[in-house]
């Protein structure tokens, strides 16, 4: 049975709001954060939790409704999962950091009161489509990796996952103290803030991800001071060489599909032709459709009072890639960041 860790306590948490939890959060690395720093969440990326990190001020957006409804259901979850294990659960109350490894910090959910080995508790809801995609009799992936940073932080025996699917499946796992799996997770975890204390991305995080393009827009917000200039570096122009290529070659490859688009609807208009068949089977429709649209610059004119009062403002940043001189012939390319 592993030792009783001495963990110490960052804060008391059953009576702070959500900003101040979000900002005690940014002093390390949680359990929601390992999945995605890994790799493994479905929902963020390393660079969305680096940015969280870094960010003079947190997120606060309101929980989801997916993730009101899990609060709600824990209670229900942590008591089906004490029955059908013999035990006590106690819910945490605190956020609890590591002894030695400030970074180290989780505020787990229960913990296990049982004979013999210590554990801790993890409680889940999701989806049956969510479900249906994990691999049979093994404990999912983000489930595993958060399990392993709370033994971490904790270096107890095992960390229990309960998940209801659905509303009216539940499952549960266990994940056991491994040293090496967790050594393995700790280096992860020291490479990646690494990179908060020096307060720069990792490329490799760039991958082009719809969860990387977020993250970028965040670091710069609209409302952001946008005063300032940069001056390249010759690595900033390559890839901006780089750039200007694939966006040649989209706008090639477009004009191209829509050559050969022109092509087949050409055939079709000739044929009066809304079906396209080869060998028996549909391979192309052009099908007339309708749908109503709100005529906005009438409404606007006809209406001022009332589109004043129902307009909103939507501020976002636009990327535009100016020609320079060795591209002076070049339309610019403007790309819309929200």
């Amino acid at each position: 049975m592993a030792a009783r860790r001495s963990l110490r306590v960052l804060a008391q948490t059953k009576h702070i709001d959500r900003s101040q939890w979000l900002s005690l959060r940014r002093t390390g690395i949680g359990g929601s954060d390992a999945p995605a720093i890994v790799g493994v969440s479905a929902y963020r990326g390393p660079l969305q939790v680096w940015t969280e990190k870094v960010a003079e001020t947190p997120a606060s957006d309101p929980p989801s409704e997916a993730a009101y409804w899990g609060q709600r259901l824990e209670e229900v979850i942590a008591a089906e999962y004490a029955r059908r294990n013999h035990c006590r659960v106690r819910r945490v109350w605190a956020l609890w950091q590591h002894p030695t490894v400030d970074w180290i910090i989780g505020d787990p959910d229960r913990v296990v009161s049982a004979a013999g080995a210590r554990g801790g508790l993890e409680i889940k809801t999701t989806s049956r489509a969510r479900a249906a995609g994990w691999p049979t009799n093994e404990v999912p992936w983000e489930y595993q990796i958060q399990a392993l940073h709370y033994l971490l932080l904790t270096d107890w025996d095992y960390w229990d996952v309960a998940c209801l699917i659905g509303g009216q499946e539940y499952r549960q796992w266990r994940v056991e103290h491994d040293a090496e799996r967790l050594r393995m997770l700790r280096e992860i975890e020291r490479e990646f803030w690494a990179w908060v204390e020096r307060g720069t991305p990792n490329p490799e995080w760039l991958d082009g991800s719809p969860q990387a393009s977020q993250a970028i827009a965040r670091m710069y917000p609209p409302e952001a001071d946008s005063s300032g200039r940069m001056w390249l570096l010759d690595a900033d122009v390559q890839v901006l060489e780089q750039l200007h290529t694939v966006e040649t070659n989209l706008r090639n490859m477009k004009l191209w599909r829509d050559r050969l688009r022109n092509q087949i609807q050409a055939r079709m208009a000739q044929q009066q032709a809304d079906e396209a068949i080869y060998q028996g089977t549909v391979v192309a429709t052009w099908r007339a459709t309708e749908r109503e649209i709100l005529d906005t610059e009438r409404f606007r004119r006809e209406h001022p009072d009332l589109w004043r009062q129902y307009a909103r403002v939507s501020r976002y940043r636009v990327f535009r890639i100016h020609p320079w001189a060795s591209h002076a012939d070049d339309e610019e390319v403007d790309d819309a960041t929200t």
